[in-house]
């Protein structure tokens, strides 16, 4: 019997090990199920994106990766004269003495855009003009274009891509649907299935730009960004959406004229780029500093003909001007320097106390609309204490706004459209 026992019952530390070893497998079990769980729920959001979704999978679209830009001569020219405005832009900031924001750019600020702040400050011409041609794949697009992060999962990824591709496209439509030169899917009619949508893209091409009067295919400027191929060109989901609200800024201004337009927040300038196509060739963007720099880069090479005005730098005289300022400039412009300002999609993300300034400037800088395509998600950031806005609950605090229009953003699921009227 002793012997009996001796052979079976295991030892102290044989029952350790089967005891860890049940418990690590539980554990691996815990994180794939985890882990599998998350992929689903990505999966699930990313499908919740596209406007027009398919049942049979994602549909053949042409789009791929821009290659990699090198910089010319010009470039490093135009790299020294955003250099120079930075520089000033820095000193009169540091006068300002503004306190650091705890809001998404302060956050991007001291993470993934931490890397270009340096190279300004290195004041490398040659550096810098190569970072800007290829801004699409690092750091300082993050949040603004594509991102490093979304840059290596579209080379890692051939689902993503397909995706990213599906995406794009996806806009696409939506933009001619918009325009009206489309008809709307309807999924109660039976049309579950929109592969049939993607087909022929070079047509809605044509269809958009009839209606427009316009080229919506922009410079193939940027280098390592994803984008949709066309006969016509490439083109990206922000410059879609870029088109979109360039012409809605147009139609409320009844069309083109001399009209003065001021966009908060510009990202890299597609939304100027386009209404300057729209005939609107009076527009200025106020924005951080470093971010002005994106702007000045892509308006300059996009327009070689327009005078483009960056800080510290002396207003030419004539009526074809983008000027690219800092946010401060904002407050100090006159009573009704503005026909229209323009937030689109960063208002929620900025530090509360600074929108409802904004606001409190657009009252009486700007003489007839504010317009906001933003979204109303409300995320609540726990590690920096940050809660987004709601731009429409800012403006109702402000007072003084009386709002025409309110409708989902056509192109972009969650977001929302809104006219306000300045009352005088």
């Amino acid at each position: 019997m002793r012997g009996f026992w001796k052979r079976r019952s295991p030892g102290l530390a044989t029952r350790a090990y089967n005891i860890f070893k049940y418990k690590g497998f539980l554990t691996l079990m815990r994180t794939a199920i985890a882990f599998l769980r998350i992929n689903i729920e990505q999966d699930w959001r990313l499908e919740h994106m596209l406007l027009h979704p398919s049942v049979r999978g994602y549909p053949p679209v042409v789009a791929a990766l821009n290659g990699e830009l090198k910089p010319t001569t010009a470039d490093e020219s135009i790299a020294a004269r955003l250099i120079k405005a930075f520089k000033k832009a820095a000193e009169d900031e540091c006068i300002l003495n503004p306190a650091s924001s705890i809001d998404v750019w302060g956050i991007l600020q001291r993470g993934p855009h931490s890397a270009f702040l340096q190279l300004l400050r290195d004041e490398n011409t040659t550096a810098l003009a190569a970072y800007l041609c290829n801004m699409s794949r690092l750091g300082i697009s993050e949040g603004l274009v594509q991102g490093e992060d979304e840059y290596r999962k579209i080379i890692s990824s051939r689902k993503f891509r397909k995706w990213l591709a599906v995406y794009n496209a996806d806009k696409l439509v939506a933009l001619g649907e918009a325009m009206g030169v489309l008809p709307c899917k309807n999924p109660e009619q039976g049309k579950f299935v929109f592969n049939n949508i993607y087909s022929n893209l070079d047509e809605v091409v044509e269809k958009i730009e009839k209606y427009l009067q316009i080229s919506i295919i922009p410079p193939n400027i940027e280098g390592c960004l994803f984008k949709l191929r066309t006969k016509k060109g490439t083109i990206s989901y922000r410059d879609i959406f870029a088109v979109y609200t360039a012409w809605r800024i147009r139609e409320l201004l009844k069309g083109p004229s001399s009209a003065k337009v001021c966009e908060i927040g510009g990202g890299i300038g597609k939304l100027a780029y386009y209404a300057h196509s729209f005939g609107i060739r009076n527009y200025t963007i106020v924005d951080l500093p470093y971010v002005n720099v994106l702007q000045g880069y892509y308006l300059i090479k996009c327009l070689p003909q327009a005078n483009i005005i960056l800080y510290g730098e002396s207003k030419a005289n004539c009526e074809d001007i983008i000027e690219i300022m800092p946010y401060w400039s904002f407050e100090h412009k006159p009573e009704g320097s503005y026909d229209l300002t323009i937030n689109s999609d960063s208002f929620p993300e900025i530090d509360k106390k600074t929108v409802l300034n904004y606001l409190k400037n657009i009252k009486r800088n700007t003489k007839n609309y504010f317009l906001s395509v933003n979204q109303e998600g409300r995320i609540f950031d726990l590690v920096y204490d940050f809660e987004q806005s709601v731009v429409s609950e800012l403006v109702e605090e402000t007072g003084g706004f009386r709002r025409l229009s309110r409708f989902p953003f056509w192109l972009r699921k969650g977001y929302v459209e809104e006219v306000f009227e300045i009352k005088r």
